[in-house]
C-alpha cells in the first residue's frame, strides 16, 4: 500500500518532498498496525476494487415500506417559546448561498457545489471514494472545510425555521438543497463518499431534519413531486446505511470516535426509517457497537480515551443522540450505557471555568454532529451540560449550562428523565476533581464560585490505540484561569491536513505548560495523525485539604535520549495566598537545555520585570519567578523564528498571542521551581465625572 501510494503521488506530479512526507507517513502507520490490520487493510483494499468496478455494494433497495411502521415520527414543539429570528437569519444565508462555519462565512451560490472546498476553491475529482487520497490537499484542497459543508448542519435550521413559522419556503429550500446534493454526490464517487464518518453525520443531521419538519406528514411530501423526492430520499438513505455498515472503521489502531459516529448515525437512522428488511440488523448491529464502544472507548472514570476535550464533548454529543432517537423509537440502551454517559458529562462539568472556558487540551476540529441552534451562538460544552440537564434532572449542570439550553429544548422535547440510571452525584464526592483514569486533576480555590482560582493539570496518557491520533505532547501541562478569565492556556490546534509544519508545532510541547529537554518532543512525531514514541505519564500523589491541593507525578517521555531524563513535576496550589508553585525536578545524569513554557491567553498583557513575568488582564494580575539565577527568560509573540507566541481558537485560525520561556541548564539531577502568584489590582483608569 506505501509503494503504490508513492508510485501515484509521482505519477500526479506531487512534489518529491510532499511525497517522500507521504511515504514516510504510511511507513510510520504501518509500523503502528498490528499483523491482522495489515491483512485486513489489504482485504479491504481488494473488495474497494470490486466496489469500484461495481461487482459489489450496488444492490438497488428492496420498496421502502412507507409510511415507516415503528419509525419516529415528529417530536414535539419545544416546551418553551423560542425566538425564530436565529433560524430565520441561517435559513436567509443559505438561499443567499452563504454558509458560515469554523468561524468564518463563504459565499458559496445556491445551492452550493457540494464537492467544491470552500476554503481554497478546489474540486474533488468525482473518482471513487474510498481510494481518493482526501490528505492530499493539491486534490481536494482543505476537506475538513469541504466535509463540514456537507455534514448538512443547515438543513437542521431550515426544518426548525419551519416548525417556528409555518413558512412552506423553508421546507422548499431544505427540498432543494437535498436534491442538488443527490444530483451532484453520485453513489460511491468523490470525497462525500469517502469517510464512512461523513456519511454517517449526515444521516444523522437527515434525521433531525425530518423529525423536525414533521416526519412522513412533513410538506417535505406533498404533491407528485414530493412523492418523487420522498422515493429518491429514501432511496438515498438506504444507500447511507449500506455504505457506512460496509466500511465501519473497525482497523485495532484507529477504530476511535469514528467508529462511534458510524453506528450513532445508522442507530439514528434505522430507528427514523425501518423501512427496508435489512433495517433491523443494521440497527441491532449498531445499538451492539455503541454500547461495546462506550465500554471500550471511555474510562470509568467518564474521560473520552481520545484525551481530547474538545472530542469529549463530540463522542458525548453523538452517545446523547442515538440514546435519544432509541427512547423515542422504544429501543433501550443498558443502564450502564446511560450512566457512562452521565459521566462524561460529569467531567466536562468538573473541567469548565465559572466563565465556562473549557481548557483546549488536545486535537480539537471544531467538527459538529449536529447543532440545535445557529452555529454563532452555540456554546458546544453548555448544551452539552444543558441536554444533559434535561435528561438526567440534575440541577448543578442545569446552571453551568447558563440558559444554553436550546439544544436540550429541542432534542429532549417529551422525552422523560432518566432519573432511575443517573450516575451518582460525583459533585457531592471529594473526589469531583480527580479523574484518575484519564489522568486529569483540577486544582485551586473556591471552584464553582464566581471568584475562582483553578488549574488544570494533564497527568494522562497521549491518546487512543497504538497511534494516538488525536493526542497531544503535552504531559504534566497545566492550565490556569482566575474568576472565569483564561490566564494560562493550552493554545490549541489550528490544522490537520493542510499544513504539517503548523500541525507539528501546536502538537508538540513547545506549544504547551510544560517542560522541554534538549529541543525535543515528550513524545514523537511520525505523521499528522500518528506518534511513533509514547511519553507515560504516572501519577504519584493527589490530595486535596483546606489549605492546599497538591499533585505529583512524572512521565518517561526523555528516557529515550542518549543520557536518559525523567521529568517529575510537583503541582501545589496554595489556597491562603493564591499561589500556584511548580517544581520541576529534571533527573539525569549529564548536562541537558530545559526549557519551561508559559502561554498566556491573548488578553493578558506581558512584560517582563527581571527574571519574573507580569501578566495583567483586567483586574487579575499573574506574576511568575522562578529561583535560577541563571535561568534565562523570553517573551514570543508571534514569533515564527523561534516558534512561539500563537494561539487558534478554532479550526483553521490562528492569532498572535504571548509565551513565556524561561531556558536554564541542568547537570545530573536539577530541581526547577516556578512560583505563579495570583493578584487582584484596581483599575487605575479615571472615574467618569
Amino acid at each position: 500500500m506505501c509503494l503504490i501510494a508513492s508510485r501515484r503521488n509521482a505519477k500526479r506530479g506531487v512534489p518529491q518532498d510532499r511525497a517522500m512526507q507521504s511515504l514516510q507517513w504510511y511507513l510510520n502507520r504501518a509500523r503502528a498496525m498490528p499483523a491482522e490490520e495489515i491483512a485486513a487493510r489489504a482485504w479491504r483494499q481488494l473488495r474497494f476494487g470490486a466496489e469500484r468496478l461495481g461487482l459489489v455494494g450496488r444492490r438497488d433497495a428492496a420498496p421502502a415500506e412507507w409510511p415507516p411502521r415503528g419509525g419516529i415520527e415528529s417530536v414535539p414543539q419545544p416546551a418553551v417559546e423560542l425566538d425564530p429570528e436565529p433560524y430565520l437569519a441561517v435559513a436567509d444565508d443559505v438561499r443567499r448561498g452563504v454558509f458560515s462555519f469554523f468561524g468564518r462565512s463563504f459565499s458559496l451560490g445556491f445551492p452550493p457545489q457540494w464537492s467544491t472546498d470552500p476554503l481554497t476553491g478546489t474540486t474533488a475529482p468525482l473518482t471513487y471514494g474510498k481510494t481518493l487520497d482526501h490528505r492530499d490537499p493539491g486534490l481536494v484542497g482543505d476537506v475538513k472545510h469541504l466535509w463540514e459543508l456537507n455534514r448538512h448542519l443547515e438543513l437542521v435550521s431550515l426544518a426548525q425555521a419551519y416548525r417556528l413559522t409555518g413558512d412552506r419556503a423553508h421546507v422548499d429550500t431544505l427540498r432543494e438543497l437535498l436534491e442538488s446534493w443527490m444530483r451532484q454526490c453520485p453513489y460511491l464517487r468523490g470525497a462525500n463518499w469517502c469517510s464512512s464518518l461523513e456519511v454517517a453525520i449526515r444521516l444523522i443531521n437527515w434525521h433531525l431534519a425530518y423529525v423536525i419538519s414533521g416526519g412522513a406528514e412533513s410538506p417535505l411530501f406533498d404533491g407528485a413531486e414530493g412523492r418523487r423526492f420522498r422515493d429518491e430520499w429514501l432511496r438515498s438513505i438506504h444507500r447511507h446505511n449500506r455504505f457506512v455498515m460496509g466500511h465501519l472503521s473497525t482497523y485495532a489502531s484507529s477504530s476511535n470516535n469514528h467508529l462511534i459516529g458510524e453506528a450513532a448515525g445508522v442507530f439514528v437512522a434505522c430507528c427514523t426509517w425501518p423501512c427496508w428488511p435489512e433495517s433491523r440488523k443494521w440497527r441491532d448491529d449498531a445499538r451492539t457497537i455503541l454500547e461495546r464502544e462506550m465500554r471500550r472507548q471511555v474510562h470509568a472514570d467518564g474521560v473520552d480515551k481520545e484525551q481530547t476535550t474538545w472530542y469529549q464533548q463530540f463522542v458525548a454529543s453523538l452517545f446523547l443522540v442515538a440514546g435519544v432517537a432509541g427512547r423515542r423509537a422504544g429501543i433501550a440502551f443498558t443502564p450502564d450505557y446511560w450512566q457512562s454517559l452521565g459521566r462524561m458529562i460529569e467531567f466536562v462539568s468538573a473541567m469548565i471555568d465559572v466563565g465556562g472556558n473549557m481548557p483546549m487540551i488536545g486535537d480539537a476540529d471544531d467538527g459538529l454532529a449536529f447543532a440545535l441552534e445557529p452555529r454563532r451562538t452555540l456554546d458546544p460544552f453548555r448544551s452539552l451540560l444543558g441536554a444533559g440537564a434535561v435528561l438526567f434532572d440534575d440541577e448543578l449542570w442545569r446552571s453551568q449550562a447558563s440558559g444554553h439550553t436550546t439544544t436540550a429544548e429541542w432534542l429532549c422535547a417529551g422525552v422523560e428523565p432518566l432519573r432511575d440510571v443517573a450516575p451518582a452525584s460525583s459533585y457531592r464526592r471529594a473526589d469531583r476533581f480527580a479523574f484518575p483514569d484519564g489522568g486529569y486533576y483540577v486544582l485551586g480555590r473556591d471552584l464553582g464560585a464566581s471568584d475562582e482560582a483553578r488549574a488544570v493539570v494533564d497527568a494522562g496518557p497521549l491518546g487512543f490505540l497504538s497511534i494516538a491520533g488525536h493526542g497531544h505532547a503535552d504531559c504534566l501541562s497545566v492550565t490556569l484561569s482566575v474568576g472565569g478569565r483564561e490566564q494560562l492556556v493550552d493554545p490549541g490546534t489550528y490544522v490537520y491536513h493542510s499544513d504539517r509544519h503548523w500541525r507539528d508545532y501546536f502538537r508538540g510541547t513547545a506549544a504547551h505548560n510544560t517542560v522541554r529537554i534538549d529541543g525535543e518532543d515528550q513524545s514523537v512525531i511520525g505523521g499528522p495523525f500518528l506518534w511513533t514514541s509514547r511519553a507515560e505519564a504516572t501519577v504519584e500523589r493527589f490530595e486535596r485539604t483546606d489549605e492546599h491541593d497538591r499533585l505529583i507525578a512524572s512521565h518517561d517521555g526523555y528516557l529515550r535520549l542518549a543520557d536518559p531524563v525523567r521529568h517529575r513535576r510537583e503541582v501545589r496550589f496554595e489556597k491562603a495566598n493564591d499561589v500556584l508553585e511548580v517544581v520541576d525536578r529534571i533527573e539525569g545524569q549529564g548536562r541537558h537545555l530545559v526549557e519551561r513554557f508559559w502561554h498566556f491567553a491573548e488578553t493578558c498583557r506581558v512584560a517582563l520585570d527581571g527574571r519574573a513575568a507580569v501578566s495583567t488582564d483586567g483586574e487579575i494580575e499573574i506574576r511568575i519567578d522562578v529561583d535560577e539565577v541563571d535561568a534565562r527568560p523570553e517573551l514570543l509573540s508571534g514569533s515564527d523564528s523561534p516558534l512561539g507566541g500563537w494561539i487558534s481558537r478554532g479550526f483553521g485560525r490562528k492569532a498572535p498571542t504571548t509565551t513565556l520561556v524561561y531556558r536554564s541548564e541542568a547537570v545530573g539531577t536539577a530541581e526547577l521551581r516556578t512560583r505563579i502568584s495570583i493578584r487582584r489590582v484596581r483599575s487605575s483608569a479615571p472615574s467618569a465625572v
